[in-house]
């Protein structure tokens, strides 16, 4: 079953975690960084 957001981090879109994912394959360290600065800006 496909759903939306986390059971864990149910404040994250699945949509947003992937895209950090996608990005952490590339640069995990970048990635890091803009997940902090994302998540600090959704507080």
């Amino acid at each position: 079953m496909e759903v939306s957001h986390s059971p864990t981090f149910d404040w994250i879109k699945k949509e947003d975690l992937y895209r950090f994912l996608e990005q952490a394959r590339i640069d995990e360290i970048e990635a890091e960084r803009d997940f902090r600065d994302w998540d600090r800006s959704k507080q």
